[in-house]
């Protein structure tokens, strides 16, 4: 005979808060000389946000584009260099949050030497191979006109 069963049945509700975040990211740009960051807030429902930007703590930057949840701005050379802190700034409901990002070496100046060192190469080498051939003429040369003095002037 089997022991009487309880039946107990009871219903549990998780809820996971989801809180607002901001995300900075350094985007791609077609211009070497600029950076393109995009600033976002997420998880957020249906507020508008007031962005603003600073460069090492110090000045407000303009934003390139704003709309309810983005904000991009567009900084090219002389307005950055290397290591600047870039910070974006969102308010909200009262509340206020931001995120900084180092900004990386300028890919122009790097671009621009890796291009001139390479015809720099080109033309070394070029130089080392023309050499090369100059010596084995010369050595032809020189050895054909001993083959010659030694067996005297052919008649």
């Amino acid at each position: 005979m089997p022991p009487p069963s309880v039946e107990n049945i009871s219903n549990v509700t998780l809820r996971v808060a989801v809180y607002p975040h901001l995300s900075l990211q350094l985007l791609i740009s077609s211009n070497d000389s600029c950076v393109h960051l995009l600033c976002s807030m997420e998880d957020l429902t249906t507020e508008l946000v007031n962005f603003t930007w600073s460069q090492e703590g110090q000045r407000s930057l303009l934003q390139f584009t704003s709309n309810g949840m983005n904000s991009e701005l567009r900084l090219c050379n002389p307005d950055w260099s290397e290591g600047d802190t870039i910070t974006c700034y969102a308010r909200y409901s009262g509340t206020q949050t931001q995120r900084s990002i180092h900004l990386p070496a300028n890919n122009a100046s790097e671009k621009g030497q890796t291009e001139t060192h390479l015809p720099v190469c080109v033309v070394l080498f070029g130089i080392f191979i023309i050499s090369i051939v100059f010596i084995l003429i010369l050595f032809f040369i020189f050895k054909y006109k001993n083959v010659t003095s030694c067996n005297g002037p052919s008649t």
